[in-house]
């Protein structure tokens, strides 16, 4: 046959086989035993290192973050509370897989959020992780409503823009007397379809009052938004 190989070939074959892995084998450790290296100085450099996690520079802090970080802002839920003996198994699990960045705010789900990060981070897991927390600005403004933004009081049977009318319209309105900002975020930026309807639209239905953690009195501050707003 045209095509088969002969005897002096096949042997020919195997040789040039043989002297290819001569030559990649100690290449091929030499990069394993650098990688190996590389993930041992990353578990010494890196707070709660696992690796399959991907970690990235935090800024110009000097240390290293999970790309996936836990934000406190929407937990479980039980009766209008954060359900403190389900959260704290989900933080656990994420830190578990390499997650070392939990974020949380003061006015998160009427201050429970620090709460749970506490409650979550007892016995020893507070040393695995970066904690970041915020103070809202807006609360040194007269007349601030205590949105969180935890969209917990949507969706809304009317399509109200609740919590975006709250947390990032009316309250930065307040902080910063820029009433032409605030109409360009209230307008704009805010349509039916990205975000949802004005106060204006609100007909007072009060599905929205049971769902809301911080018990705020949802459609007379909308009323009030309404006023100062114009719409």
């Amino acid at each position: 046959m045209k095509d088969a190989m002969t005897r002096r070939d096949f042997i020919k074959s195997g040789l040039l086989a043989a002297a290819a892995g001569a030559i990649t084998g100690p290449k091929a450790i030499a990069h394993e035993a650098e990688k190996q290296a590389a993930r041992e100085r990353m578990s010494k450099d890196i707070l709660n290192y696992n690796p399959k996690m991907q970690y990235r520079p935090m800024g110009r802090t000097g240390v290293n973050v999970s790309a996936l970080g836990f934000g406190m802002l929407r937990l479980p839920m039980k009766d209008g509370h954060v359900d403190f003996d389900q959260t704290t198994p989900m933080v656990h699990r994420a830190i578990e897989g390499g997650v070392n960045y939990i974020d949380t705010g003061r006015v998160y789900i009427g201050g429970e959020s620090e709460q749970a990060v506490g409650k979550a981070l007892a016995g020893g897991w507070r040393n695995r992780v970066y904690v970041t927390s915020k103070m809202p600005s807006y609360r040194h403004a007269p007349g601030h409503i205590g949105c969180t933004g935890c969209y917990q009081c949507i969706p809304c049977p009317h399509n109200v823009a609740i919590g975006y009318i709250f947390a990032y319209v009316y309250n930065n309105y307040l902080l910063h007397r820029n009433m032409d900002r605030a109409m360009t975020d209230y307008t704009v930026s805010m349509s039916p379809v990205q975000r949802g309807d004005p106060a204006s639209s609100c007909v007072s239905c009060g599905e929205c009052l049971a769902k809301c953690p911080q018990h705020l009195d949802i459609p007379s501050l909308l009323a009030k938004v309404q006023e100062t707003m114009g719409k």
